[in-house]
């Protein structure tokens, strides 16, 4: 339902979002944050993303290829801060 992994959502954006970052930081922060909140269960196929840059404020929804690039990044930075977990745990 509505709030359903906001506990997950909120932990994401307290331990990684800067006021500095980057538009690419941006989606891929947010895309974690899904990511986490749907337990893992992140496609791009059913994902869309849309950007309103600052400079002409205007809507841009980026295409599946897109969110399909992001989202395989977004996995990748996952799987590695998860790696180097667990090296901080042995």
């Amino acid at each position: 339902g509505i709030g359903a992994g906001r506990s997950a959502v909120m932990e994401v954006f307290e331990e990684k979002y800067r006021e500095d970052l980057e538009m690419d930081e941006a989606v891929l922060l947010g895309l974690e944050a899904l990511y986490k909140a749907a337990e893992g269960k992140v496609e791009a196929a059913t994902t869309e993303i849309g950007i309103i840059k600052l400079g002409d404020r205007k809507f841009y929804k980026l295409s599946e290829g897109e969110v399909a690039a992001y989202v395989e990044r977004m996995k990748n930075n996952v799987a590695a801060d998860k790696s180097e977990g667990d090296k901080g745990e042995a």
